[in-house]
């Protein structure tokens, strides 16, 4: 029997030949070795598909799974139900993580309590030479002097430290399995804060790192259009509205509701 790997890192594929191999090396070089890094090529027409099953030839830790195009919900849940670690990291394609040390830091982390979500920041960096354009939410170890989760989560709304972006956590498996955490696969946009307040709902254990090891690649010429735009306003709205949902389904109390629907407001 093939032993389970502690983290399988979950990347979707999408016409990224430009930046995918950048993103393969970040994670081959982490000093924890024990992950299966699962690409899920998501339709792609460009040399992407090539890239993925190069990699996966000389690296066994890698599995690519092809499929048609359902976009980055569908290709998360696709890789979600491949998985076999015991905790669930995504990383974003075109993305890059830091210090080799990434996966080792979350790994502890894991081990020092029972937890959940592991929470960290990120640096937003310019494509074309890397430089540092801000760094978010770099504070969230600060969250660790409580005790209680609500009063945790309740922090990082007050101070402005709550990504929604699921990159910038770590979620147990079982986690996600018991309270059924895949992404909406209807939402093309926004996927994000739909899912996470889903997440907060189930009020899990976190636990927060301090320091931005996730790196946001910003693109150059990056063009968005009318329509993109009103696009992407029909599916945040979409978006809220389900987490409004899930968050009156919740079976905390009021209290705890109320600061859910606080950090929900800034995202609409």
């Amino acid at each position: 029997m093939e032993k389970t790997p502690y983290f399988s890192i979950i990347v979707p594929v999408y016409n990224v030949e430009k930046y995918l191999a950048r993103c393969i090396h970040d994670i081959q070089k982490q000093i924890f070795k024990d992950f299966e890094l699962i690409l899920v090529n998501d339709g792609s027409t460009d040399s992407s598909r090539k890239i993925c099953e190069e990699f996966a030839k000389k690296d066994n830790r890698i599995t690519v799974v092809n499929q048609n195009n359902k976009g980055l919900p569908g290709a998360r849940n696709t890789g979600l139900k491949k998985s076999q670690g015991k905790w669930i990291i995504f990383i974003d394609s075109d993305d890059r993580i830091g210090p080799n040390n990434f996966l080792s830091v979350i790994y502890r982390s894991t081990k020092a309590k029972k937890v959940d979500v592991i929470t960290y920041g990120c640096k937003q960096i310019r494509e074309n030479d890397g430089t540092l354009i801000k760094r978010m939410y770099g504070n969230m170890g600060i969250m660790n002097r409580f005790e209680d989760n609500t009063e945790k989560i309740e922090w990082c709304v007050k101070t402005g430290n709550m990504s929604i972006s699921a990159w910038t956590h770590a979620c147990s498996k079982k986690f996600l399995e018991d309270h059924v955490l895949f992404f909406d696969e209807s939402l093309k946009m926004s996927e994000d804060i739909e899912w996470y307040f889903r997440v907060l709902s189930c009020v899990p254990r976190v636990k927060g790192l301090s320091g931005t090891p996730y790196q946001y690649v910003v693109r150059e010429n990056s063009i968005c259009t009318k329509e993109k735009a009103t696009r992407f306003w029909q599916y945040r709205e979409k978006a809220v509205r389900s987490a409004v949902e899930a968050i009156r389904m919740s079976k905390e109390n009021l209290e705890f509701k109320k600061i859910l629907y606080g950090a929900l407001a800034y995202q609409y």
